[in-house]
């Protein structure tokens, strides 16, 4: 099952930063007209409704992949609370 970790306001900024970079999938990277394809991707979540999921893309099953989709066996999960955190933090420059 997805994880939700707690994370410190550096390590939301990380992450945010990682995501920009790329080297993060996360859940909005699937388009409206995929979404079906969401229990695959991320297969150890049950509900969608629990946040944003993400995971490193060096931690895709190697070699497989769902319509261009990296293939996941474990994920995180960022609250929705967490993600408007991390929105704050990355506007105010990493203030409080």
């Amino acid at each position: 099952m997805a994880q939700l970790l707690s994370m410190t306001d550096e390590e939301l900024i990380a992450l945010a930063r990682d995501i920009e970079a790329g080297q993060v999938f996360t859940m909005g990277e699937v388009p409206l007209s995929d979404q079906e394809f969401l229990p695959n991707i991320f297969s150890d979540v049950r509900s969608f409704e629990e946040g944003l999921l993400y995971q490193y893309r060096d931690k895709a099953i190697e070699g497989v992949n769902l319509n261009g989709y990296p293939i996941f066996e474990e994920s995180h999960v960022l609250s929705s609370e967490q993600v408007v955190r991390t929105f704050i933090l990355l506007f105010s420059g990493g203030h409080r």
